[in-house]
């Protein structure tokens, strides 16, 4: 899923719409994240040309068994992760998506990992 699924046209899209969101789907940096009560309290860069963004956490650089979040707001830009182990190294990643008429998610790329001690 995503953009690198070009190519692939979700039902009831014509090809060029489904062209235009795959090659105008910008992502989103991390600006600031930091410690907050018992999470993580991530801070990023406003993109209103899409519909929300999705955040992983985990506790190595691959992000495997990585916690994710959904933020379903173009307006938001920051998002407090709690239940994370204090003590641990934590990396933290973010990409935009794009909701299709068929309720297919269309993703950005990741942005560039941010590594914070909890």
């Amino acid at each position: 899923m995503g953009v690198d699924n070009i190519g692939r046209i979700p039902s009831g899209w014509s090809s060029k719409k489904a062209i235009q969101l795959n090659r105008t789907l910008s992502g989103s940096q991390i600006l600031r994240a930091k410690r907050s009560g018992n999470g993580i309290n991530v801070t990023w860069t406003l993109n209103t040309k899409v519909q929300g963004y999705q955040l992983q956490f985990a506790d190595n650089i691959r992000f495997l068994k990585a916690k994710s979040a959904s933020v379903a707001s173009s307006r938001k830009t920051s998002f407090t992760r709690n239940g994370l182990t204090a003590g641990m190294g934590w990396y933290a990643r973010i990409r935009t998506f794009q909701t299709a008429d068929n309720g297919e998610r269309y993703y950005s790329e990741w942005s560039d990992p941010v590594y914070l001690i909890r």
